[in-house]
């Protein structure tokens, strides 16, 4: 039964990537965005790699600090477990790379699976924060503050709701577990069952941040991992010659981390192109340009970076450090 889940997750998930790819191709022309390519300049866009390797190591950083409660976990182990995370991402469907990225910490560090897997989810419940503060930050210079109407309040709120839950979770985790317990008494034995452990695990995550140096430490990693996702973006657009508005780089980092949050098939090919297009169409930017720069950052991004995780995980591979299935525990 899991195996049929599983076969029907990926047929969705490439459902989603053949799907995004015709709105992007299906009515421009091929050869028009090929022309397009030239128009990159590709002294700017060397200024992605320096930049984005920032990223990387800030993401390092962090997960470190989720670490440091329950493990010393030195530098080389957290930048390798971040690689693997993103190779996996961009050589398996629906974000498999997340799970490895936590196997690969559990065998690292022998903790239980269960407990990277929390730092994952704290990490991932992080970025969603900065992403609606983001979104919330921009959605009056697209739309036109009179078309948002009474939406933005109840935006607002829900933002403010989730940032509450996790401060109480993080400086009460026992408070928590106690709605926690409630709410899950609610749904039956089999799926509390199943969910108890889990929102164990992301509680135990959540924990690590209840020394206020150490939440300190995870914001300022977290700012300068965004803030080099950003920097990336400007010289994207910079490179092919795009005067955008200043909030240009932020509508295009909120389009594509939802975007590729969709199921895809490996390397989040074609909901990332779906992303990118959407984004730049919203700036006035032509759909075949758009789909040129969309096809040129996926393949210059993805392709280096992999090949820097392959070296990086090389001696994991050749140890059979990596894992070669999730465990359950």
């Amino acid at each position: 039964m899991v195996r049929v889940r599983g076969i029907a997750l990926v047929l969705v998930a490439c459902a989603c990537s053949a799907a995004a790819l015709y709105w992007v191709f299906g009515d421009i022309s091929i050869g028009a965005v090929w022309r397009e390519r030239h128009r990159v300049r590709l002294d700017v866009y060397a200024w992605v790699y320096p930049v984005s390797g920032a990223g990387f190591l800030s993401l390092a950083w962090r997960l470190r600090i989720l670490a440091a409660l329950q493990t010393q976990m030195p530098w080389l182990t957290s930048i390798r477990a971040v690689f693997a995370g993103y190779l996996g991402n961009a050589a398996l469907p629906v974000r498999a790379g997340e799970v490895i990225k936590a196997a690969y910490i559990a065998r690292q560090s022998a903790l239980p699976f269960g407990t990277a897997l929390g730092w994952i989810a704290v990490e991932r419940v992080v970025d969603l924060c900065c992403l609606l503060l983001c979104a919330l930050w921009i959605i009056p210079w697209v739309m036109g503050k009179s078309a948002l109407g009474g939406g933005v309040y109840i935006f607002l709120a829900l933002t403010a709701c989730g940032v509450t839950c996790v401060v109480i979770a993080t400086l009460r985790p026992m408070w928590m577990r106690a709605v926690m317990t409630l709410l899950l008494s609610t749904l039956g034995a089999r799926i509390s069952g199943w969910l108890r452990p889990k929102a164990d695990n992301f509680l135990d995550g959540l924990s690590a941040l209840a020394g206020g140096r150490r939440a300190g430490l995870l914001l300022l990693s977290t700012l300068l991992y965004w803030v080099s996702t950003l920097l990336t973006m400007q010289i994207w657009l910079a490179a092919f010659d795009l005067h955008t508005p200043w909030y240009g780089s932020v509508l295009l980092l909120a389009f594509l981390a939802f975007g590729t949050a969709l199921p895809a098939a490996a390397a989040y090919i074609g909901t990332y192109h779906f992303a990118v297009v959407a984004a730049l169409g919203v700036l006035g930017v032509a759909k075949e340009r758009a789909a040129a720069l969309a096809v040129f950052v996926h393949a210059a991004g993805i392709i280096p970076w992999a090949l820097v995780a392959v070296i990086l995980l090389s001696a994991a591979f050749k140890r059979g450090e990596l894992p070669t299935h999730v465990p359950r525990g």
